[in-house]
């Protein structure tokens, strides 16, 4: 069940005005949903809830919550699990993991996945609300910044040779003369060896940044706009990773010809 406690309507938001601060329950356990939100409807928190975490994914695409209470354990899919795609979503939701057992071990892969917290039930109304009050905090200064986003993407083997390259968003299109000026600053960048291998180097032109990503023999390169680069990064790591692991023979053997590298199109579209 997908519920807006606020105006008790089920898998129907259209049209509902909710503040910025939207919270999202997510547990197996109706006591847990129904306890929860109302501590926190009566701190005037607007308040949706989602049994599983399919349902949950679903409820992130509708509502975009600042921050969801996460449950460890459920069924079809785990915490863990949903906590993993819920950062993909939108790396700047912040996730509270909620767990009937005090466990330290998951606790910390929890926050390595990206948890801001972990609290073991039974919770007391002040530390959950405390938790969420920490992170609607983290929320507001992550979005202080002006979220980056892409405008072009490209793969450039060692020498600034371009293997990729694609227009992400059009409607940020650079002209000519200010992306050749980019694409140069970027093969200076290169062929000098200003970089140190698998650290991300971020160059400044006007308004926009070129984010560089070094893998073994080649590059990633993202141009777009914004300050808050630190999701872009996190992206561009995963994906030198999977460039290395999926596609390392074709580019240690490209030699300058056109060729279509299948499912490279698909991974580097996941940087929009």
């Amino acid at each position: 069940m997908l519920l807006y406690r606020g105006c008790s309507m089920e898998n129907d938001l259209d049209g509902i005005d909710v503040s910025e601060e939207k919270i999202l329950i997510v547990d197996d356990e109706s006591f847990i949903r129904v306890t929860f939100s109302r501590l926190l409807e009566k701190r005037n928190y607007p308040v949706f809830t989602a049994d599983n975490g399919i349902r949950a994914l679903e409820m992130m695409e509708k509502v975009e919550p600042s921050v969801v209470l996460l449950d460890i354990n459920m069924p079809q899919m785990s915490g863990l699990e949903c906590l993993s795609l819920i950062k993909n979503k939108d790396p700047n939701v912040q996730v509270i993991m909620i767990s009937a057992v005090d466990d330290i071990t998951t606790g910390v892969d929890a926050i390595k996945k990206g948890a801001l917290d972990f609290i073991v039930k039974p919770v007391k109304s002040k530390k959950l609300f405390g938790a969420v009050e920490n992170a609607i905090t983290k929320k507001r200064s992550l979005t202080k910044f002006d979220t980056f986003t892409t405008t072009y993407v490209m793969l450039l083997k060692e020498g600034g040779l371009v293997m990729y390259k694609k227009t992400v968003r059009e409607d940020l299109n650079l002209d000519d003369d200010t992306f050749g000026g980019m694409f140069t600053a970027v093969k200076m960048f290169i062929s000098d060896s200003l970089s140190v291998e698998g650290n991300l180097k971020n160059i400044k032109k006007g308004d926009h940044n070129i984010l560089i990503e070094e893998g073994i023999g080649f590059y990633l390169i993202v141009i777009g706009k914004g300050e808050d680069v630190e999701p872009a990064i996190s992206k561009m790591k995963e994906i030198v990773n999977r460039l290395s692991t999926d596609f390392g023979d074709i580019i240690s053997n490209w030699a300058g010809d056109e060729i279509e590298i299948e499912g490279l199109n698909e991974l580097m579209l996941t940087l929009e």
